[in-house]
């Protein structure tokens, strides 16, 4: 009986033995597999992929900027509204890893690369520039009358220089339906965010230098115009480029330029489409060249936002001396009008864009142009001999814009639309020295900071 039993609890013990074996094999295969296992994550708009075991989420912080400070949050945020700031890092083994690229790129999608195996990372989300410029602007009442002036101090003067009464207070941040070019709605889909009147809350600096926003674009783009270095900011001769090189001799600001054999005998269609079109200023390339367009610095410009220069118009024949004359659209909506009527919409043929670009005609050598009599009109500028002094734009000189007013056949040839030194459009005629405000579109998710004010302006967090 005793030699049974012995013999018993062997063959026992041996199964024993086969079972743990055998588990522990499963379990080390198991757990093998789920270190190999490669899993996608989805993160907001994007994804990321990575090892189980190599990374753990040590902290999601998102920046509050009315209490100025980052709080905790349970699930990374939208791309388009939060970006991955410069503040997160991961570390492996206590030490921060230098190698890892946490950032939010141009699609809105949340990247992680160089990730290595046990890294434990912490991330920090601050608003981006679309986001945060909504929530800090003061937005605007009314519908605007584009043939008033706008203030807020209930005074403004005119371009002789007398005090007068403002027309209308139609100052801050408007939204308008680029579709049905009117105020905006609850079922608009195609929207834009222009700033009206003399609005203080619309500086950025970016590169050293001061920039004014002019409006946020229908695709979120940020575009906005020069405004001065961070010493003369808003500085009359000071917020130019070039004070006399918009149409010296050597300048070729042509974004509508006039076939040559043009002599009475083409009909709205051929003016319409010049072959002779599109060489940008020299000196406004070169100002890029120098300030903006170094390597990395451009990757923060959105290339899918282009410069309008409107085209379309009529030719009509001028009765007292024979000669033809074409008039441009901007001249008949904002000029030659008692009821100005800006837009914002835009033939892609007449959409100067770099090349590469999805849209517009891609004949930019670089994403720079000047801001269109349109915009000039919605920023408050009007073109009845009223005159703006006090709105974001006026600065004391005559300034450029990309917009053709008209072309005549006669000695005075084509004239672009521009503002005045008190603030008014008109059209000049070829010869006359302007100065130029080059216009740039910041991407819209990138992270900014600021309030947007000129001590505290927006700041691009730079990468």
């Amino acid at each position: 009986m005793k030699f049974e039993r012995i013999k018993s609890n062997k063959k026992l013990l041996i199964h024993i033995i086969i079972f743990l074996i055998l588990g522990i094999t499963i379990a080390l295969a198991i757990s093998f597999a789920a270190y190999k296992k490669t899993t996608t994550i989805n993160i907001s708009e994007g994804t990321v992929n990575y090892i189980i075991p190599d990374m753990k989420i040590m902290a999601l912080k998102q920046f509050n900027s009315d209490a100025n400070k980052y709080e905790d949050i349970n699930a990374m945020p939208n791309g388009n509204d939060y970006a991955i700031s410069s503040d997160s890092y991961c570390e492996v083994l206590g030490e921060k890893d230098e190698n890892v690229k946490l950032y939010t790129n141009s699609n809105g999608e949340h990247v992680i690369s160089n990730i290595q195996k046990n890294s434990r990372c912490y991330f920090y989300f601050v608003p981006t520039a679309k986001s945060l410029i909504l929530a800090n602007s003061t937005m605007g009442s009314g519908t605007p009358n584009f043939d008033n002036t706008s203030c807020t101090n209930g005074t403004n003067k005119d371009h002789n220089g007398n005090v007068t009464n403002c027309e209308e207070q139609t100052v801050g941040l408007y939204c308008w339906d680029v579709n049905t070019n009117t105020a905006c709605t609850d079922t608009s889909v195609n929207k834009t965010y222009f700033y009206r009147g003399n609005v203080t809350d619309n500086y950025v600096e970016f590169l050293g230098f001061y920039w004014r926003i002019i409006r946020i674009n229908e695709n979120g783009s940020i575009r906005m115009i020069y405004s001065g270095d961070k010493f003369n900011v808003d500085t009359a001769g000071k917020e130019t480029v070039l004070a006399n090189g918009y149409n010296d001799s050597n300048t070729r600001l042509t974004y509508a330029a006039v076939d040559s054999t043009f002599h009475g005998t083409c009909d709205s269609q051929e003016c319409m489409n010049f072959e002779n079109t599109v060489t940008l200023n020299d000196h406004l390339y070169d100002w890029y060249d120098n300030y903006i367009g170094m390597p990395g610095f451009d990757d923060y410009l959105d290339k899918e936002s282009g410069f309008c220069s409107d085209r379309s118009g009529y030719v009509y024949a001028d009765g007292s001396d024979g000669y033809y004359i074409y008039n441009y659209g901007a001249y008949d909506r904002l000029l030659y009008t008692t009821n100005p009527t800006p837009k914002f919409s835009c033939l892609n043929s007449y959409l100067y864009t770099v090349s590469g670009s999805g849209i517009g005609n891609g004949l930019l050598f670089a994403p720079i142009g000047l801001i269109t009599a349109d915009e000039a009109s919605f920023a408050g500028s009007a073109g009845s001999n009223t005159g703006n002094r006090s709105f974001y734009l006026y600065s004391g000189l005559e300034t450029g814009t990309m917009s053709p007013c008209q072309y005549d056949d006669n000695d005075d040839g084509m004239a672009f639309c521009y503002l005045l030194e008190y603030g008014e459009l008109a059209d000049y005629s070829p010869g006359m020295n302007m100065s130029i405000r080059p216009v740039i579109n910041l991407k819209g998710n990138i992270p900014l900071t600021g309030l947007g004010t000129i001590q505290e302006p927006y700041k691009v967090i730079l990468e």
